[in-house]
C-alpha cells in the first residue's frame, strides 16, 4: 500500500543531489494527486483538482530553492505554499466565472442584435390588428442621411440611381459595408485597395476605421479572454491525455479519464462559440449605419446578401 511522501526527507534528497527538483516536484504533484485530504484539496472537485495540479506544474520546482531551513520545517513550508496557491486560483476561477458569464451575456446580445434587422417587416404584426408599416424618411432612397461619419464628397456619389452606375456602386457599398463590418481585421493595405474601389480618399476611410475599431473594444477583450479560456481547456485536455495514457492504475485512470473527456468538452464547446462568430469583435449594425449614414435595414441587407450582389454582378458582365 502507497504511504505519503516525508517531505522533510524530500527536500534532503534534493540538496544532497539524489534527485533533482524537477523529480522533487513530480514525486510532489504524485502525493497530492494520491492523499488529496493531506493538503487540504478533499473539498474540491477534480476540475479544481486538475486545475491546482496545472498551476503547480507550471510555476515548476522553484520553491526548493527558495526555501530556508531557518524560516521552519520543509512540510510546514510546503502546507503555507499549498494553502496560499489554493487561494490564489480561487480567485482566478472566481474571475474566469465572471468572464465566462459576460461572453455568454454577449453571445446573447449579438443574438438579438443579429435577428433586429429582421423585426421590420412589410407589415407591423401583432396578434389581433395588422398595421400597415410606415417607413419612416431616412429609410427611403435613396437611404442616404445628411450627416454620415464618412465625411467624403465621393461617398455621397455611391448613391447614384442612374442605371448602370447604380448597380456598380451596389457593389462598391456592398464591399465597403463588409469591410467596415470586418474592421477589426483590416490592415493598412486592405484600407488602400477599399479607398480606391470605392474613390473615398484614404484618410477620411481610416478615421472611420479607426473609430471603429475603438468601438469593438470591450468586444475584443471577450473574444480574447474566450480564446484564452479555449486554449487553456485545449492544454488541459492534452495533459490528462497523455497522462491517461502513460496511467496502469484503473482507478486512477478513471479519475484521468473524467478530466480529460470534461475538457476536450468545454474546448469543443468552446471552439464552437468562435466558429460561430457571436462574439467577433466586429461593430453593431447601428454603428456601420451611423458611420454610413445609411439604416440599419440596409446594413443588414448588404451583409446578408453580399454574396448574391457579387454574383449577379459578375454574370451580368459575363453576359454582356
Amino acid at each position: 500500500m502507497k504511504v505519503p511522501q516525508n517531505l522533510n526527507n524530500l527536500i534532503l534528497q534534493v540538496k544532497l543531489g539524489k534527485i533533482t527538483p524537477q523529480q522533487g516536484l513530480n514525486l510532489l504533484v504524485e502525493d497530492i494527486q494520491t492523499f488529496p485530504f493531506l493538503y487540504g484539496l478533499q473539498q474540491y472537485d477534480e476540475e479544481f483538482k486538475s486545475e491546482f495540479i496545472l498551476k503547480l506544474l507550471q510555476a515548476g520546482p522553484g520553491f526548493f530553492e527558495r526555501y530556508r531551513e531557518e524560516n521552519g520545517q520543509f512540510k510546514t513550508y510546503i502546507y503555507s505554499l499549498i494553502k496560499y496557491q489554493i487561494q490564489d486560483l480561487l480567485r482566478s476561477m472566481k474571475k474566469d466565472t465572471i468572464r465566462e458569464k459576460n461572453v455568454e451575456k454577449m453571445s446573447v446580445m449579438d443574438y438579438e442584435e443579429s435577428i433586429d434587422k429582421y423585426s421590420k417587416d412589410e407589415y407591423n404584426l401583432s396578434f389581433v390588428n395588422f398595421k400597415p408599416y410606415k417607413p419612416v424618411k431616412t429609410e427611403l432612397p435613396p437611404y442616404l442621411r445628411n450627416n454620415p461619419l464618412l465625411c467624403d464628397q465621393n461617398y455621397k456619389k455611391l448613391f447614384s440611381e442612374k442605371g448602370k452606375e447604380r448597380k456598380i456602386n451596389k457593389l462598391k457599398k456592398t464591399a465597403l459595408v463588409l469591410a467596415l463590418k470586418s474592421c477589426y481585421y483590416l490592415t493598412d493595405e486592405n484600407c488602400r485597395e477599399i479607398s480606391k474601389l470605392c474613390n473615398i480618399s484614404y484618410e477620411s476611410l481610416d478615421t472611420v476605421v479607426q473609430e471603429l475599431k475603438d468601438s469593438t473594444n470591450r468586444k475584443e477583450a471577450k473574444f480574447k479572454q474566450l480564446q484564452e479560456s479555449r486554449d487553456k481547456s485545449f492544454q488541459l485536455k492534452c495533459m490528462f491525455n497523455e497522462k491517461l495514457n502513460e496511467e496502469t492504475n484503473e482507478n486512477v485512470k478513471e479519475k484521468l479519464k473524467k478530466n480529460y473527456e470534461y475538457h476536450t468538452k468545454h474546448w469543443i464547446s468552446k471552439n464552437e462559440i468562435l466558429k460561430q462568430g457571436s462574439v467577433l469583435p466586429s461593430p453593431t449594425n447601428k454603428k456601420l449605419a451611423e458611420t454610413l449614414g445609411i439604416c440599419e435595414r440596409q446594413v443588414g441587407y448588404y451583409l446578408q446578401n453580399a454574396e448574391k450582389i457579387v454574383n449577379a454582378y459578375v454574370n451580368e458582365n459575363a453576359q454582356e
